[in-house]
């Protein structure tokens, strides 16, 4: 209480002195009071304050608390990287907060704040993702809180069941790897099949494949379900097809099998698709290329014409002809498949008689590889045929008479003559002055024996007795291997004689003797002579008046 001794007005402050009480917000107000001291004049002060309320309030709260909940993962199969995974703390449906996990594995919530005691339950959930190889967590685990007020102005948060796993499990998917190889067969065409090869780890044979057409290997897909390094071998199964040489070398094929952390082995092969070089080698074959040669006009001579095989202007081999007319060019070897186009020509001579053949002859020989080791030669158009011909030059006989009068002189033309081959008249001829009987010359083309006669046409000479005999000429007629024709003729030039006797006749020759001067002709005073050449045939004198006469 304040006492007042003495009249007068008085304000004061009210205030609440701050305390330390826990958990007790103290008020902080300040009201003003008046208080009015009059003296009643009755000897009594009396104070009058002012009634108004004045409430100061002060509050307890007990300080709020915190509760940090966790959750831990864990990722078997692979190291847990941070932030991959989150999870839901619901209160309820009410999603509280979301968290994702450190690298360690913790899970922490952000801290729930709690202002008031009371229970409160909560569920953790990881939410799903979509992780390749990660199979997910689905469980749901219960932790409680329980906020009390330790009396003390303080609230504090009792956490059960808190840090439950969350175990998600990584696996990553299978992988394969394809390990091939290229065969390469040099020298003929690869055919799908022909070739096996092995693919080896170790010593176990893992895969067998063969090759495709296009030279392709392709072993079957080997499947890997962990990480790992393997190595193998390629090598090719020695075959025994015919010509070929098998490749031996043995080639080596990694195959790294790593995870790519997302769900994934992957399978890096190194050294793969080596090359198998196999090579084809038909053995060689041969062809003989022969011609044929005739002679036509004589028999063929062994050696005596030679031939030329060539191919486009290169001399491949040249032949002479055996006696039977076979020419044989030397084998022609062929160690590759192919087309080969020869001519085969004669080699102009210079025997006599002979007209050589011109001609030239194309031969093919086409070489394939029947593909099983062996070049096949297919001779096209052999053997042709050349013909030459003998043919001797022609020769000329000159067949003869002789032509003999008896009697008289000899005329020329006088006497016309037949020269026969059987009954066919060859020729005819008259005498030449001399009595030379001249037939036209016979030519002959061919060897042969010709067997003629000659007669003398009779003729109607008077006086003239004909000579009636046929006489035989032969002519043997020969080649002398030497181009030309010789003939031989036996019993040429026979002797025609034909006698002239003149029918008795007389013939009086005369002639006139003339005597001038003074003397008288006398008879018989000159003589005479006729001559028959220098032979006298008659004497005779002159008569008396001059005339001669012979009487002969």
């Amino acid at each position: 209480n304040v006492n007042y001794t003495e009249a007068g007005e008085h304000t004061y402050t009210i205030t609440e002195k701050a305390g330390t009480e826990a958990g007790v917000t103290y008020s902080t107000e300040s009201y003003t009071v008046k208080v009015n001291v009059v003296d009643n004049g009755q000897g009594q002060l009396v104070a009058t304050v002012d009634e108004a309320e004045r409430v100061f309030t002060n509050t307890y709260k007990a300080a709020e608390t915190k509760a940090t909940i966790k959750a831990t993962k864990v990722l078997e199969g692979k190291a847990l990287e941070a932030g991959k995974y989150e999870f839901e703390l619901k209160e309820g449906d009410e999603v509280v907060a979301t968290a994702k996990n450190a690298a360690d594995g913790s899970v922490t919530f952000e801290a729930i704040k709690y202002a008031a005691a009371g229970d409160h339950t909560y569920t953790i959930t990881e939410k799903e993702g979509s992780e390749a190889g990660v199979t997910y967590d689905k469980s749901t685990h219960n932790v409680t809180v329980k906020v009390t007020d330790n009396g003390q102005g303080k609230l504090v948060a009792d956490v059960k069941d808190n840090n439950p796993t969350f175990t998600n499990t990584y696996k990553a998917a299978k992988t394969s790897a394809t390990i091939t190889a290229t065969k390469v067969l040099d020298g003929k065409a690869l055919e799908a099949g022909k070739y096996e090869f092995e693919l080896k780890e170790g010593d176990e044979v893992v895969a067998t494949a063969k090759n495709a057409a296009d030279g392709t290997v392709t072993f079957e897909d080997i499947k890997y379900a962990a990480a790992g390094n393997h190595t193998y071998t390629i090598t090719e199964k020695a075959g025994s097809e015919a010509g070929v040489t098998y490749d031996t070398a043995k080639h080596e094929v990694t195959v790294n099998v790593t995870d790519n952390g997302q769900g994934q082995l992957v399978a890096a092969v190194t050294g793969n698709n080596p090359t198998f070089t196999n090579t084809y080698k038909a053995t060689s074959t041969t062809a003989t290329i022969t011609a044929t040669k005739v002679l036509n006009g004589k028999a063929l001579e062994a050696g005596k014409y030679e031939f030329e095989l060539k191919e486009g202007d290169k001399v491949v081999a040249t032949a002479k002809n055996a006696a039977d007319g076979t020419v044989t060019f030397e084998a022609i070897e062929y160690a590759a498949a192919g087309n080969h186009t020869y001519t085969i020509t004669e080699k102009a001579g210079s025997e006599a008689g002979v007209t050589y053949d011109t001609a030239k002859h194309e031969v093919k020989v086409a070489v394939v590889d029947n593909g099983q080791g062996q070049l096949v030669a297919t001779v096209t158009d052999n053997n042709p045929t050349f013909t030459n011909t003998y043919k001797a030059a022609s020769t000329t006989v000159n067949i003869t008479a002789k032509k003999v009068l008896n009697g008289k002189a000899l005329e020329a033309g006088k006497y016309e003559f037949e020269l026969k081959e059987g009954d066919k008249v060859i020729g005819t001829a008259t005498n030449a002055v001399d009595g030379t009987v001249a037939f036209a010359g016979i030519e002959y083309k061919e060897a042969g024996e010709h067997t003629y006669t000659i007669s003398e046409k009779a003729g109607s000479e008077a006086g003239v007795t004909y000579d009636t005999a046929t006489h035989k000429v032969t002519v043997k007629v020969v080649d002398n291997g030497a181009g030309k024709l010789v003939a031989t003729v036996t019993d040429n030039n026979p002797t025609f004689t034909n006698t002239y006797v003149a029918s008795s006749t007389q013939v009086i020759f005369s002639a006139k003797k003339v005597l001038k001067g003074d003397k008288e002709l006398v008879k018989g005073q000159f003589k005479f002579e006729l001559k028959q050449g220098d032979k006298v045939v008659e004497t005779a004198t002159n008569a008396a008046d001059g005339t001669v006469t012979f009487t002969a």
